[in-house]
């Protein structure tokens, strides 16, 4: 919910991307002393091994009723045919920029690592 404050707040300046942010929690969250730290880390090494696929994900934003906007996170279906909802906004907001804001921290919570993006989860050995 911080996140969103800060994003939403002084919408006059300059507001942080969603990089920036993304950046800056990774910095925060890895012990870093800049997210230029965060960003300039190596990613991990692909492998057939190690790497899975890279999910193919994306946010919209809907407005149901006037001043009531939804985001929703849309990913393709294993067979490329179509897009499927991921997950969506339970309770609308008042501004598309609110529904937006809130959608990205959700997507990004799908990152586990912002050096090679959102992944499927690996199998499990057998």
């Amino acid at each position: 919910m911080k996140l969103i404050q800060e994003l939403s707040k002084d919408e006059g300046k300059r507001q942080p991307s969603p990089a920036e942010w993304l950046a800056h929690l990774d910095a925060e969250a890895k012990g870093l002393r800049s997210t230029d730290e965060a960003l300039n880390a190596r990613p991990p090494a692909a492998s057939g091994k190690n790497m899975t696929q890279l999910r193919h994900l994306s946010l919209s934003v809907e407005e149901h009723d006037h001043d009531d906007f939804f985001w929703t996170i849309l990913e393709t279906m294993t067979d490329h045919t179509g897009w499927a909802e991921h997950s969506s906004a339970v309770h609308g907001h008042r501004t598309w920029k609110q529904a937006w804001n809130e959608g990205i921290v959700e997507y990004l919570k799908l990152v586990k690592d912002p050096r090679i993006g959102p992944r499927f989860r690996a199998a499990a050995p057998t």
